[in-house]
């Protein structure tokens, strides 16, 4: 063979190879989020229920830690009298690493009434998870937070941080389940007001952010997984009518963005792919008023 015809055949070759990635691109990995997306909400409501049935059954506080490693710190304050941490699907949540920092605070000090669970897990180094129930990021209360919220925050992986607030005004049990598998991810999670909200993430990958704000009157719902690195996410939900939206960004190449606003009574899906180095433009949205 020739230097011409060698050259040729390397072409061909990397086409073909190419080509093969196109096509993946246009049905595997679509397909793959759309199934990811339907098979998660159809999940969402019995994980809610068996949540919040776990959360009410409490008869009193209590607090379950398996820690493993050095130099990890734990802080958790409960003021009400049915606030339980925990792992996921287990009685204890392991803490296994070094210089990780978890603190949990649940209740509303000035009302302490109402059931909060927290479950965690983590496996890795200095993480940080900040969940906070009945009590704001910012310390502070309402005096009428009524509890029933919800959390499970599972983190493996270093150097994650996890940040959370969930609170109401005398009705309203918030649901959050988020999962990180990677390393420099930060996700900061706000759940508000009465009625009752609902966030469902998964973070697969590295140097990822989601930032979630859900308030108002109205059920807020939102189901977001990214996956690989560097993809961003913000979504505020608000309003007296309930909203929904379906996120998911995967970086084949490339990372993505998605700022989604929503108020009253929006839906919104949205499954995308980015393949250009450098990153994709953001993708942003605003439904309602």
């Amino acid at each position: 063979m020739n230097d011409w015809d060698e050259g040729n055949f390397k072409f061909a070759t990397a086409l073909a190879i190419l080509m093969v990635l196109w096509i993946l691109s246009l049905f595997f990995l679509p397909t793959a989020h759309a199934q990811m997306l339907n098979m998660s909400s159809a999940t969402i409501q019995a994980n809610q229920g068996s949540a919040q049935a776990m959360t009410n059954y409490a008869t009193g506080n209590s607090i379950y830690i398996d820690q493993i490693g050095s130099g990890n710190n734990t802080y958790v304050i409960q003021n009400g009298s049915q606030d339980t941490v925990a792992g996921p699907g287990q009685n204890a949540m392991p803490i296994q690493g070094t210089g990780n920092t978890v603190k949990i605070r649940q209740g509303d000090p000035t009302n302490p009434i109402g059931a909060n669970r927290v479950e965690g897990a983590i496996y890795g180094d200095f993480n940080l998870i900040g969940a906070n129930q009945g009590i704001t990021l910012g310390n502070q209360t309402n005096g009428q937070d009524t509890g029933g919220h919800y959390q499970q925050i599972s983190i493996t992986g270093n150097n994650n941080t996890v940040n959370t607030e969930q609170t109401n005004t005398n009705a309203g049990a918030h649901y959050l389940s988020t999962t990180v598998v990677g390393n420099y991810n930060t996700q900061t999670i706000s759940q508000t007001d009465n009625t009752n909200k609902s966030v469902t993430a998964t973070t697969q990958g590295n140097a990822n952010t989601l930032a979630v704000s859900q308030s108002g009157l109205g059920s807020q719902n939102l189901n977001v997984n990214l996956l690989g690195n560097g993809n961003s996410a913000t979504v505020t939900q608000s309003g007296n009518t309930g909203n929904s939206a379906n996120i998911s960004i995967t970086n084949a190449g490339g990372p993505g963005s998605v700022n989604l606003t929503q108020t009253g009574g929006q839906n919104y899906n949205i499954s995308t792919v980015c393949v250009t180095a450098g990153g994709c433009q953001p993708i942003t949205v605003r439904q309602g008023n």
